[in-house]
């Protein structure tokens, strides 16, 4: 049966860097929505968003592609590192006066102007940044991406929360963002150094040629896919107003931050999922990856439906409490996010990137589409349904395109997956009844659930053959 040796200590050390980074992340978030209140902070939000709808630019979706070219040659490492960097560098010169510029012509307050173009610069250190880690991750040392995201996040909070003692305003704020990155872009090049001193930084024309001519689906896809995921707010903000985007932008970050943990176990298995060639293995990667990433999902959207009004207003406090039902909306989309990665990234191993191109032109168009019409009569509630319904749709075209290809979910991982279904609603029925406050909910919630899978079997043999092989205590 296929090995996994490297999987458990990537998938460990990213997710565990996941946690602290994306708790300081977070953290970092809860202070700026409690320091600026619904209205500036819906000014904040919407000038992150204007941002990060230009930073395909920078991005070009090539972080896969070097990680898969480095992982199956580590001999084109210098050429892919170096030729990423200098694409992105420039692209950033390009990038951030077309931000300002979009700014203007969108008719954005000054203050909206102001942040977004120190977004815009705070993006280019962080995939700068990124292009170091695609080098790392195809090399199997993800402990140093950790690292590097674990540093920002900690600058950025730290840095956020002195200024906010301080009383600085919602530039200064923002201003964060680059230093963040900044110090991380540092740290990351000092390690690449470091690792590789037997590599040298020099521009390559043949390797910006080919990353270029590599990345133009994956380009495509991922400016799809960030414009998809900023397009509702950018929408709420110009139909309703920033105070709109304030009150959906809060429960969206948590949906978010429940995905950035998500991602490393479907993140540590993509090089190897890469690097198989028998059909069997490949297979068998991803129908284990499918079922781990359901039954992790699944009880935490019902989870947080049951939470929603206590999280809320924990996090946020009552000014926010409109957003309660936002988050029980969009908590779903989380779920189907996660679902459709293990297709999704199954997809780039195969070099099938075109289907996930034509999935994100899908999701994006039904995206619009819906928002134009739900916020016009929902309000904020429709564009939390817009985001769900376009995931939906993306789900059901990925997993479409991968059976297509000859990869499908067994029967075996469906009935492990319908089981950990009927244990959620199980567990959130004992939830829903149970007293106590938040964190007695969150307690009873997973013992439920838990004991509910024991009893179920939702791990099977071979799944405790594996945990048991690849424990630390076995490695």
């Amino acid at each position: 049966m296929v090995r996994l040796p490297p999987v458990l200590r990537n998938v460990s050390s990213l997710f565990t860097s996941n946690l602290i980074s994306k708790a300081f992340d977070f953290w970092f978030f809860t202070l700026v929505v409690w320091y600026l209140g619904p209205d500036d902070f819906g000014s904040f939000a919407a000038a992150l968003s204007l941002a990060s709808v230009f930073s395909i630019l920078v991005s070009l979706g090539a972080d896969e592609v070097v990680t898969r070219e480095v992982a199956r040659s580590s001999s084109l490492t210098a050429r892919y590192t170096t030729s990423l960097l200098s694409i992105r560098f420039f692209a950033g010169v390009i990038m951030v006066p077309l931000v300002v510029v979009s700014s203007l012509l969108l008719g954005y307050s000054s203050v909206v102007l102001i942040c977004s173009a120190l977004f815009a610069v705070s993006l280019v250190f962080r995939y700068l940044t990124r292009s170091f880690h695609s080098t790392f991750n195809g090399h199997d040392l993800m402990w140093i991406t950790a690292l590097s995201e674990v540093l920002r996040a900690s600058i950025k909070l730290g840095g956020g929360w002195f200024l906010m003692q301080s009383s600085g305003g919602i530039f200064m704020l923002s201003s964060i963002y680059i230093l963040s990155n900044l110090i991380s872009l540092a740290f990351s090049f000092a390690l690449y150094c470091h690792v590789f001193d037997n590599t040298h930084l020099s521009i390559s024309f043949i390797g910006i040629r080919t990353i270029l001519s590599a990345t133009i689906p994956f380009a495509l896809s991922g400016g799809l896919v960030t414009l998809y995921n900023n397009i509702d707010v950018l929408m709420l903000s110009k139909l309703i107003g920033t105070s709109s985007v304030g009150m959906y932008s809060a429960p969206y970050k948590i949906m978010m931050g429940l995905v950035s943990v998500m991602s490393p176990l479907v993140l540590s298995v993509y090089p190897m999922m890469s690097r198989k060639s028998d059909e069997v293995e490949l297979s068998f990667l991803f129908g284990r990856l499918i079922k781990y990433v359901s039954i992790i999902s699944i009880p935490m959207g019902f989870g947080v439906v049951c939470i929603s009004p206590n999280l809320i207003s924990l996090l946020f406090g009552p000014q926010y409490d409109r957003s309660s039902i936002i988050l029980r909306i969009l908590i779903w989309n989380f779920v189907l996010i996660s679902l459709s990665w293990p297709f999704a990234y199954l997809l780039k191993a195969l070099d099938a990137q075109s289907a996930n191109l034509r999935a994100s032109a899908i999701e994006l168009t039904s995206n619009v589409i819906l928002n134009a019409i739900l916020i016009v009569h929902v309000g904020v509630l429709g564009a939390a349904i817009a985001t769900v319904i376009t995931a939906a749709i993306g789900l059901a075209y990925t997993s479409y395109a991968a059976k297509c290809l000859g990869y499908f979910i067994s029967n075996t991982i469906l009935v492990s997956i319908l089981k950990s279904i009927v244990c959620s609603f199980a567990m959130a029925l004992v939830v829903l009844h149970s007293p106590g406050g938040l964190f007695v909910h969150v307690t009873v919630g997973i013992f439920t659930y838990t004991v509910l899978c024991l009893l179920m079997r939702v791990l099977d043999e071979e799944d405790i053959r594996l945990l048991r092989e690849f424990s630390p205590i076995s490695t």
